[in-house]
């Protein structure tokens, strides 16, 4: 690639006498291309000299630079931009003995984002065109591969065009970057096994991001999404940050079968989901920290199943009510919509005061929109806070939390639940249920709690022992039979 001229020099023909890089030559009588190799000029695809005294250059992006004789491009002798004949950019250069020939072109496309016009490179023979139809072969196939076809995750993306659907298949291997989907119909699928690492050691926002408007055909899959420990501004005077791993906002794309590990914001260490429709399946949040709330995952204003994932070591806090160190729901995406979270385990989270690790917030009254958590055949166990409730806390109205279908919350310290919630069905919560005082004994006091409150449970569910939104004998009788100190 290293470039050596000789000769004449009147015009400055051997100034780029060390010119690295390069990737074509031309000489001329009088004068050497080489020159251009020696001016500050990035991306040049091709050059050319005539029998005379000039040069040309044609960069990537269609523009032309021409230096030696002025005189035949009525311009001062030296180094000039010089437009097409028409109205373009050109594809083609020839630097003839006294005149120029430019071809040029209306195309502005760059399908793969490389900084090449298409027209340019199926000139220049850089990329292929089998049939023909001006496009390269690249952008006319449904899988791009990371790094065989573009070096990066963010690469491929770019180079999908608007409007098409993409998959996007990357290599095993441990990769330092961040990629947006930037509202794309793509997938980015790693290979199987936790294989494809995307570490953000060093980087300044999210690890992966989706940035608005993907359809629900779009996600990222079989991604290992670890060291996060920055996040992305919500909005840019904001004073915190969100989603160490992962940050979507207003987007329907989907997460599936991937592991976050290691993360760390103040919002949403492994992800912060923000008005969004996402789907979570198959996932794995393990080890990541919110310094103000949502440990493993938090959800503002969204909806979407979560479903067959676990919720691992994660923590949050250090203190203040809400912190929830492994996931919190705040609202919902429509009103009354429902995140529903299935065959799911949440075990070993942290929390500071009045926190546990898994909260419903719903925030009624405070302009938000009002939301339903369902929590169906999932594990809550082994959770702590230093007070509070380790297991769940529902800060909202009866209605905001039911659990159902085998749900089971027990063995979390200092208590499983702590707020209004419904039961439906099959369901273990391992707290003294019938002491509704939260005294630490079943007594009169309960008991006046439960006839107090006779007939269709209130909001906030008092008196009602046994969650199933009414207030009546059986939650008499579930006194009765608690009657003394709590076990």
């Amino acid at each position: 690639g290293v470039v050596r001229a000789w000769g004449g020099n009147d015009l400055g023909q051997c100034g780029g006498s060390n010119a690295d890089g390069s990737i074509d030559i031309s000489g001329g009588t009088h004068l050497r291309v080489v020159r251009i190799l020696g001016q500050p000029l990035d991306n040049v695809v091709a050059i050319s000299s005539g029998g005379g005294y000039h040069g040309m250059a044609l960069r990537a992006n269609g523009t032309v630079v021409a230096w030696g004789a002025g005189s035949l491009f009525n311009t001062p002798q030296g180094q000039t931009t010089v437009p097409p004949a028409t109205a373009g950019r050109a594809v083609a250069i020839d630097a003839g003995y006294v005149h120029s020939y430019i071809q040029t072109t209306t195309s502005t496309t760059d399908c793969n984002a490389n900084g090449m016009i298409d027209c340019v490179e199926i000139a220049l023979g850089v990329t292929a065109d089998t049939d023909g139809n001006s496009v390269p072969d690249i952008c006319e196939s449904t899988t791009f591969r990371v790094p065989l076809d573009f070096p990066t995750i963010q690469a491929a993306i770019d180079a999908t065009p608007a409007g098409t659907a993409r998959t996007i298949l990357v290599a095993a291997g441990t990769y330092n970057e961040a990629f947006s989907l930037n509202g794309k119909n793509v997938v980015v699928r790693g290979a199987p096994s936790n294989a494809t690492i995307v570490d953000g050691t060093g980087l300044t926002t999210s690890v992966a991001r989706f940035s608005g408007g993907e359809p629900a055909t779009a996600g990222i899959e079989n991604l290992v999404i670890r060291n996060g420990t920055v996040g992305s501004l919500i909005f840019p005077s904001a004073s915190f940050r969100v989603g160490g791993g992962l940050y979507a906002a207003n987007s329907s794309a989907y997460v599936k079968n991937c592991r976050f590990e290691s993360n760390r914001s103040n919002f949403g260490g492994g992800a912060y989901i923000y008005r969004s429709s996402t789907s979570i399946d198959g996932c794995q949040f393990v080890s990541n920290i919110a310094s103000s709330e949502g440990g493993g995952l938090q959800l503002f204003e969204s909806s979407g199943p979560i479903a067959n994932s676990s919720f691992t070591g994660n923590s949050a806090g250090p203190a203040g009510a809400g912190a929830a160190s492994a996931f919190k729901v705040v609202g919902a995406r429509t009103a009354g919509g429902v995140v529903l979270v299935s065959n799911c385990t949440v075990q070993s989270s942290i929390g500071g005061a009045d926190t546990a690790a898994v909260e419903m917030f719903e925030i009624a009254g405070s302009g938000g929109t009002e939301g339903i958590l369902r929590l169906s055949n999932t594990l809550i166990s082994g959770n702590s806070a230093s007070t509070g409730a380790g297991g769940l806390r529902v800060v909202g109205t009866q209605r905001s939390v039911v659990l159902t279908g085998g749900t089971s919350i027990c063995s979390n310290s200092p208590r499983n639940v702590l707020g209004p919630f419904l039961i439906e069905g099959s369901v273990t919560v391992c707290d003294c249920l019938a002491d509704l005082t939260l005294d630490g004994a079943v007594n009169g006091a309960d008991l006046g709690a439960v006839l107090a409150a006779w007939g269709a449970a209130s909001a906030n569910g008092v008196g009602d022992a046994n969650h199933d939104g009414f207030v009546n004998g059986a939650d008499l009788a579930q006194v009765l039979a608690a009657w003394g100190a709590c076990q």
